[in-house]
């Protein structure tokens, strides 16, 4: 069945200059880096902080109302569980540009009383691990959504629905966007403070080169809705 991109309110990352936390020592092969551009520091877009289970999430103002608001990275996948019957929550690791991972940073250094001081992140060599708590009466669930953006060009602009995708469908170094909220936690007597990076949805992007399986039965099944 089709689904709509999250309804939550979306900030894509924007390029930003990389600092230390973000440099790239890896040497995966990521097509986004193929082109130097100049990059100039660009603010997140504005949201305030509220606490919403004990915890500050960012949310926006929109229409008299605060929502909260999910942001949109992209990049390519290193690890992932998302399968059923999990007890510790579905998680995907993404290999981010040093841009992507300093505009997650700044976002997290506007949070109230962020202090960097043996602070926890789940970020490692460009590599960020974003995660999804299942609800407790639904363990075995699989995590969703996993939407299929494979055949569309223009992605960061198409905004009808997209088809389902399976935790099978999600490989290894596929291009993916993911949509996620950061959410700080102070640290306890018998624990350090951080971050989490909460998983919204995953949706499979296009890739240079990539062969499809195309699925010829049943044609109006598959049909996009608009």
């Amino acid at each position: 069945m089709p689904h709509p991109r999250n309804s939550i309110t979306i900030a894509t990352a924007k390029p930003q200059q990389p600092s230390s936390l973000a440099k790239d020592t890896s040497t995966h092969n990521d097509r986004s880096r193929s082109v130097t551009l100049p990059l100039q520091p660009t603010p997140p877009p504005a949201h305030i902080w509220v606490d919403h289970k004990r915890r500050p999430h960012p949310f926006i103002e929109e229409g008299g109302k605060q929502r909260l608001m999910c942001f949109e990275v992209e990049g390519t996948v290193v690890d992932y569980f998302l399968q059923g019957d999990v007890k510790y929550g579905h998680y995907i690791t993404v290999h981010l540009s040093p841009e992507v991972i300093l505009s997650i940073t700044n976002i997290i250094h506007e949070a109230p009383n962020h202090s960097e001081e043996n602070f926890q992140w789940p970020i490692y060599n460009n590599i960020a691990k974003f995660k999804s708590n299942p609800n407790p009466s639904q363990l075995n669930a699989p995590f969703s959504p996993i939407l299929d953006a494979r055949k569309i060009n223009d992605f960061k602009n198409h905004n009808t629905y997209l088809e389902a995708l399976a935790p099978d469908d999600v490989r290894k170094d596929m291009r993916v966007s993911v949509e996620y909220t950061p959410v700080p936690y102070q640290g306890g007597k018998d624990y350090i403070g951080g971050c989490s990076l909460d998983l919204y949805s995953i949706t499979a992007l296009k890739m240079e080169g990539q062969i499809l399986d195309y699925d010829t039965s049943s044609p109006s099944k598959r049909a996009r809705r608009h």
